[in-house]
């Protein structure tokens, strides 16, 4: 994805990229029936990690918008989503107050 000409936004419970100059939807990510709450995105740009109401956390990649990975773990789902410096970790906060800590996506 170009950074300068486009910005990846959770809007109306869907994932999209917008053109930055027009505001014009490009790309949607809908993951199923449920909805988009967070995003965070890898320090080098790749991937996103994508928050939804309930289940598991999407992996997608930033450049195509299609899903890499799916990851399951939270009894209670997940609520806080943040990458490691070097990109090479995932940490997730869950509603059953256990963080997790993904390698090896």
């Amino acid at each position: 994805m170009d950074r300068t000409r486009g910005d990846l936004r959770a809007v109306d419970g869907t994932m999209g990229l917008f053109l930055r100059d027009s505001g014009r939807r490009i790309l949607t990510f809908t993951p199923g029936d449920r909805q988009v709450w967070a995003l965070a995105f890898d320090p080098h740009g790749r991937t996103i990690a994508v928050r939804v109401t309930s289940g598991p956390i999407y992996l997608v990649s930033a450049s195509s918008v299609a899903l890499r990975q799916t990851l399951s773990g939270h009894s209670k789902g997940t609520i806080s989503l943040a990458f490691s410096h070097d990109g090479k970790s995932l940490l997730s906060g869950g509603g059953d107050q256990h963080v997790r800590v993904w390698r090896g996506f």
